[in-house]
């Protein structure tokens, strides 16, 4: 961010922004694409009846709880192997207003969940699905560990999506990941 004007961002920035809502846009485009040619209704994947909500938070919840403590431990007992050589994750969150990391995150939940969960899963199962969620992270893919860490995660998400029929439940909790490790790269860029 520029020192002088700190509304102003370097063009870094503005470029890692535009690739961002970039790919995730052309991401909503292929999900909302495969689910119209399977004749699905993407109003029907995030259905949830109201008896049912409760399932879906709790799984959403329980989801995220387990991947981020996974992920936290794993950081833990091997910070070296587990780091973002790239800094894209640092560079995307470090300073950014909180209510555009909130945006940034939801967008990221919505998009992945429809394409991965809403039209692969259905079509190629868990765990190829999965396997397509950690290849598109390709920034992991240099260190074994974060890859099999995205991997699982991807797999509990698409159990959640199993056992409850809903997007609603991996949506949240790939929401909640992605904003916790969002406030924590923002809150470590603003307390150094």
């Amino acid at each position: 961010m520029d020192r002088q004007h700190p509304n102003r961002r370097d063009p870094d920035d503005r470029v890692l922004l535009l690739n961002l809502y970039v790919t995730q846009g052309l991401v909503l485009g292929l999900a909302l694409l495969i689910i119209w040619l399977g004749k699905g209704s993407v109003a029907g994947l995030f259905a949830v009846r109201a008896q049912d909500a409760g399932i879906a938070v709790v799984h959403a919840m329980a989801v995220a709880a387990l991947v981020l403590a996974a992920d936290g431990m794993l950081s833990r007992l091997a910070p070296g192997m587990m780091k973002d050589e790239s800094g894209i994750d640092e560079k995307l969150f470090a300073g950014r207003p909180l209510a555009h990391v909130a945006f940034i995150c939801l967008m990221a939940a919505v998009s992945e969940e429809l394409l991965f969960r809403g039209a692969l899963q259905p079509l190629i199962g868990n765990f190829w699905t999965s396997a397509l969620f950690a290849a598109i992270h390709v920034r992991y893919l240099r260190h074994w560990l974060p890859t099999l860490t995205v991997f699982a995660a991807s797999l509990a998400l698409g159990w959640a999506f199993a056992r409850t029929g809903t997007l609603v439940a991996p949506v949240t909790a790939h929401f909640l990941i992605d904003m916790v490790n969002g406030y924590m790269l923002r809150r470590k860029s603003t307390h150094g």
